[in-house]
């Protein structure tokens, strides 16, 4: 099925497959002490292909949905181009040695889409319009995205909806606390705690001019407060061109 017959059809497991790929690549490797002070690094592909098929079957049953599409990180980042620290902190870190098999697996076991320069998050986010989908990650991120939502880490919270509202209230909370992880800083002196007071009793027309008051309180711009916001924003539906592959930013409501 190709991605227009999907995206007429709905009623997926749309699967952040990154997170999998890392995990169950790091679980099979092994280190071998060869002895005078050589040491080699292995994984076990097929460990690897029978957790990852355990994975998934387990997402299925939880769910009670059995078509799979699997999304890939494909290229460089294009939030790079905003900001070239954007997970500039993560390069120094290996992949698992069965990163690139793993993926040839996924490929050629169930449907799967990559789109060069998106991270695998924002394919998720791109099917997301579909009320039948259900978007299958453990990273929080996703909650900045309305939908059907199912993390693997927490199978015992099921399937959860979160609303246009919710999602803008964490994408605005992503906004001021920023994400040590993907290298982007936020507000300085922000922390989730103060991102929810801030928030607290606003109405979504106000959350935005509350946001970019605390920029200004922090010496920042709104220029500053809309950088963080774009590079925190999981993309939409409509957010992506296929033909010409561009990128749709965020802008303040």
């Amino acid at each position: 099925m190709g991605r227009d017959s999907l995206m007429k059809t709905g009623n997926h497991l749309v699967i952040d497959a990154d997170i999998p790929v890392y995990q169950i690549g790091f679980s099979c490797e092994s280190a071998v002490d060869w002895g005078d002070d050589f040491w080699s690094l292995s994984g076990d592909m097929n460990e690897a292909r029978e957790l990852f098929t355990i994975w998934v079957n387990n997402v299925r049953e939880a769910t009670g949905m059995d078509n799979v599409l699997m999304a890939l990180t494909s290229g460089a980042n294009w939030r790079a181009k905003l900001c070239p620290t954007y997970k500039v902190n993560r390069k120094e870190s290996r992949k698992p040695v069965l990163f690139n098999p793993l993926r040839d697996f996924i490929r050629h076991n169930w449907m799967t889409t990559e789109i060069d320069t998106l991270e695998a998050d924002d394919i998720l986010g791109l099917y997301s319009s579909f009320p039948t989908n259900v978007l299958v990650s453990a990273d929080k991120d996703l909650l900045t995205v309305p939908g059907r939502h199912f993390n693997p880490m927490k199978p015992e919270d099921g399937i959860i909806v979160v609303t246009p509202e919710m999602a803008y209230r964490y994408h605005m909370t992503q906004t001021l606390t920023g994400d040590s992880t993907d290298n982007y800083k936020g507000c300085p002196g922000v922390g989730p705690k103060g991102a929810e007071k801030l928030m607290d009793g606003l109405e979504l027309e106000e959350i935005w001019p509350a946001v970019v008051e605390r920029y200004g309180k922090a010496g920042l711009t709104e220029d500053d407060a809309i950088l963080q916001a774009r590079l925190a924003y999981i993309m939409r539906p409509g957010d992506y061109d296929y033909e010409t592959g561009e990128v749709k930013l965020w802008n303040p409501r």
